[in-house]
This record gives structure tokens, sequence and C-alpha cells, in this order.
């Protein structure tokens, strides 16, 4: 969610899609804001190790908004779950940096909360079909359900992902 977002606003892209990102990166900001313990935090502290090493700022979602040039006019919408309010809580802290501009900024950001989920939310999304009918949304196109089946990956391409497919469909092509 947080490349997302930065990539989004440097491409200037007309809308971002983003799931739970983290807003706030830098460890001793997750303290102040009092962002409750994430399992991601170890991996924050080591990434501000390396990117104090390689001379690189880690840079909060917020400070991103207050230096997007005012002609950015990006569409974020941010989809979190309740169970971890750390995670609404950031997108909040996005919502609110990006309405403090006011007038000086198009970026725009709405926060939609999915209650009962946690910050694996895109997994219960997939598994509801509620991602399928959000993306599709997105991307503003319909698909025929030739232009589906189409689509469709072979038991070969298909097994890629699955040592147990894989086998299968070897298996089975002989």
């Amino acid at each position: 969610g947080y490349a997302a977002v930065r990539a989004a606003i440097a491409l200037n892209a007309d809308a971002a899609l983003v799931f739970a990102p983290q807003v706030l990166i830098e460890p001793a900001e997750r303290v102040r804001a009092e962002l409750p313990i994430m399992p991601f935090d170890d991996a924050l502290c080591l990434l501000k190790r390396v990117t104090f090493v390689e001379g690189v700022n880690m840079t909060s979602l917020v400070k991103v908004v207050f230096a997007a040039p005012s002609s950015v006019r990006t569409s974020i919408e941010v989809h979190v779950g309740t169970i971890d309010f750390g995670d609404a809580i950031e997108a909040v802290k996005l919502r609110e940096a990006v309405a403090e501009l006011g007038d000086r900024t198009s970026l725009s950001v709405t926060v939609h909360e999915h209650a009962g989920c946690d910050h694996n939310l895109v997994t219960h999304m997939r598994d509801s079909g509620e991602l399928h009918s959000l993306l599709v949304k997105q991307l503003r196109v319909e698909f025929s359900p030739k232009v589906m089946q189409e689509a469709r990956c072979s038991p070969m391409q298909e097994a890629r992902f699955s040592p147990r497919r894989f086998l299968a469909a070897k298996l089975s092509a002989r």
C-alpha cells in the first residue's frame, strides 16, 4: 500500500487502490502515534538501518502528500479492516494530511472500512468475490463470459503457482 501511494503520487496517476498501507514507516513516528505493535515492525526497524546506511530517508506518506505538487490529481482509495485498528488510524492520518492541504491540492483520499477483517483484508475480499468486483469497477471495464473463458490459464500455466498442481499437470500431459 505504501509503495502504491508513493508511486501514484509521483506518477500523477488517476487513481490508486490500496489495502492497509503503512502511512508512518519510521519506527519512532509509529511509537509517537501510539500505533499498536504490528508483525511488520521488526522489518521496518531493519529497513531504517538499511536506509540510514544508504543515505535514504524513510518518508511517511504524510510528508509525501505535503511535498506533492499541486498539479497531482490522484484519487486514493484506501481499504482497511476494522480488527487492526492501527490500519484505520493510519488511513485517517493519510486522509487528514490531504484534507489539511485543502484547496492547495487536487489529491483525494477515501477510506473504506471492512468489518471483521484484519490487516490481510485482501485475502477475505478475494475469497468473498469483493476484490474482483472492486477491481472491475476500478478498471471500469466489463468482461464478457467469452473473454473471461479465454483469459483462463492452461493447466500448465496454473501449475507454475503450485508444486502439486505442476506435478498433476505433468502427469496428465503424458
